[in-house]
């Protein structure tokens, strides 16, 4: 979700305050309610894609050769779309709506 700028200055000072805590909550972001991760995949290309994030209801612009994390979930009227989560921009995530054919998964290491 896209954070006011108040909120993004916040961020980054816990982060060069205490990067530890700060990596702790985005690694808790890759994971279910249950614990479990959510596996990693890739987008299709290379540079930069626009995808519509479902978070702001607007197309961002993403690197497609990041790790981005596929969320479980489905669209009862589109089986063909599948939503990703995305860190975007270093603090602020979004969840991505895009179609199952744009990206790939890239396994667990």
């Amino acid at each position: 979700m896209s954070k006011s700028p108040d909120t993004s200055k916040k961020l980054l000072s816990m982060a060069y305050k205490d990067p530890l805590v700060m990596a702790e909550r985005l690694m808790a972001l890759q994971k279910s309610d249950k614990g479990e991760l959510y596996e990693p995949v890739m987008f299709k290309g290379k540079g930069h894609g626009t995808f519509w994030s479902h978070s702001d209801k607007r197309f961002v612009r993403v690197a497609r050769r990041s790790a981005h994390y596929l969320i479980p979930w489905r669209d009862p009227e589109d089986d063909n779309a599948r939503y990703i989560y995305t860190h975007h921009i270093a603090h602020a995530g979004v969840i991505l709506r895009v179609h199952k054919d744009t990206f790939y998964k890239i396994g667990f290491n």
